[in-house]
């Protein structure tokens, strides 16, 4: 058993008495056994338990703090996206220019809240999952005009080609989107000329999906902090490409999340194809946090 006990001089210890029966007489037994000094033992314990409780209730805070801060900077945000966008339809010249440049500050920023926001959920345990019955196919096809300024103007193509017309999973809905969306942007950035590819299909037990492009690749120095939050391979302020490096860190905590798995195969200066295997539909009855 363990127990606290004060010394002569008056300092509280722990101790741990581990004893045995040697020998019954009668009435009378005979124990031997050991008294061990365990108080720094205790004295860790403590010290990590109360770190614990820090690092909880820092979490929960900053969850908080940015979900309050969220609707501070979402609602004047928005504001300022509707009026660019009316703007730019109604006027001309530069100052049609002008207010293409806020809209697209505005939407970039946007993102960035978003991302933040992903991660902060994440973190702190908060973003709960609601799994349902839907085409895969068809939801990826629903996402791919969002990418069609981005692709046109830098001159890409970008296509969609599965392994057959429908492909039924029961995932969130709203997490396979971001992850689809996270992984074709970010195709799509790195990619200067060619283009990205979605190719899917079904194996046992699961779906997969590919995100081919033909971009500058990943070098395999970095490969191995591709999914940490924060991590680009060009950084600093010379760097050549925007972005909070934030992407794939929540494609992944998603895929996880919803039981799935994220691989990545890439060649300097020839392409990155990114591999997402995720329950089908006939093997997850319920999906678990």
């Amino acid at each position: 058993m363990e127990y606290r006990m004060m010394t002569a001089d008056g300092q509280v210890v722990w101790l741990r008495d581990i004893v045995r029966i040697v020998e019954r007489q009668g009435d009378r037994v005979i124990m031997a056994g050991l008294m061990l000094d365990i108080t720094e033992q205790k004295q860790a314990e403590e010290a990590l338990l109360k770190a614990k409780q820090e690092a909880e209730e820092m979490a929960r805070l900053k969850s908080a703090f940015l979900t309050n801060m969220s609707h501070e900077i979402r609602t004047p945000l928005a504001g300022i996206l509707g009026f660019a966008e009316i703007i730019a339809d109604e006027a001309g010249g530069e100052v049609r220019e002008y207010a293409e440049i806020i809209g697209q500050s505005g939407k970039r920023l946007k993102e960035t809240l978003n991302s933040v926001l992903d991660l902060a959920r994440l973190e702190s345990g908060s973003m709960q999952l609601a799994p349902e019955y839907f085409d895969v196919v068809q939801q990826i096809q629903q996402l791919l005009p969002i990418f069609e300024r981005q692709t046109r103007d830098q001159k890409l193509y970008l296509r969609l080609e599965p392994a057959t017309p429908q492909l039924f999973a029961r995932l969130d809905k709203g997490a396979f989107s971001r992850i689809l969306t996270n992984l074709i942007s970010n195709g799509i950035k790195f990619t200067q000329k060619g283009g990205v590819t979605i190719r899917m299909g079904k194996g046992t037990g699961h779906i997969w999906i590919e995100v081919v492009d033909t971009g500058i690749g990943i070098s395999d120095t970095f490969r191995d902090r591709l999914f940490d939050e924060f991590q680009q391979e060009s950084v600093g302020l010379t760097r050549s490409y925007e972005g909070t490096g934030l992407g794939l860190s929540i494609a992944k905590r998603l895929v996880e999340r919803m039981q799935g798995t994220i691989e990545v195969e890439s060649q300097k200066d020839i392409g990155t194809t990114f591999t997402v295997r995720l329950p089908s539909a006939d093997r997850v009855e319920e999906m678990k946090d």
